[in-house]
């Protein structure tokens, strides 16, 4: 779809779940990878009222590693509830 053009972009939560996970699944991952689209991730920092982008996330065939990359990326920013954030 991303190759016809019929699509240009896709949000998931890697969590798989709107509420906390600290286990990311990795289909997200497998589907970026698949597809050959990029990443942006996108964060909400609560306190300052601030939505948050990152630019193009580079993948790697790890996905573990790549999302422990991830998470030291959202890390930084506070959610509503901070007490769930990535650890």
């Amino acid at each position: 779809m991303f190759e016809r053009g019929e699509i240009q972009s896709i949000a998931l939560t890697p969590e798989g779940t709107r509420k906390y996970q600290p286990d990311w699944k990795t289909g997200f991952h497998r589907i970026a990878t698949g597809a050959g689209v990029p990443l942006v991730l996108v964060t909400f920092d609560y306190p300052q009222k601030l939505v948050i982008l990152s630019a193009p996330f580079p993948l790697t065939n790890d996905p573990e590693a790549d999302i422990l990359r991830m998470k030291d990326w959202f890390r930084p920013h506070k959610g509503k509830n901070p007490e769930d954030g990535v650890r």
